[in-house]
């Protein structure tokens, strides 16, 4: 009989252990959570800010081209869009000379 006191007084001792650490489990896992939630709203805003900051040319993109064009970079946007622009000017270019050698010819 004083063994089945001791271990039933072992297996209280066992069980208010279990109970502690489940608490103590349960503080940690809501702290965690609470700063998971945290920085998934600091993120969310920064990502927000940085979309507000992009050029309306490239929201004007869908988020398919814009990813699968230029890789999501910004950078790799401005590049092509300088390329084209340049393009564009030395057409324009062109077409202005060839018009200009039109015009003096006829005179």
């Amino acid at each position: 009989m004083a063994g089945q006191s001791v271990d039933s007084a072992r297996r209280e001792q066992i069980e208010q252990a279990l109970k502690v650490l489940d608490e103590e489990g349960d503080a940690r896992i809501e702290q965690l959570q609470k700063r998971i939630d945290l920085a998934c709203l600091s993120i969310a805003g920064h990502g927000t800010l940085q979309i507000n900051q992009m050029i309306s040319l490239i929201r004007d993109m869908t988020m398919r081209e814009f990813c699968g064009k230029y890789g999501a970079d910004v950078n790799k946007w401005l590049a092509d869009y300088v390329q084209q622009q340049t393009q564009e000017a030395r057409n324009f270019e062109a077409v202005r000379r060839s018009r200009s050698q039109r015009n003096t010819k006829k005179r």
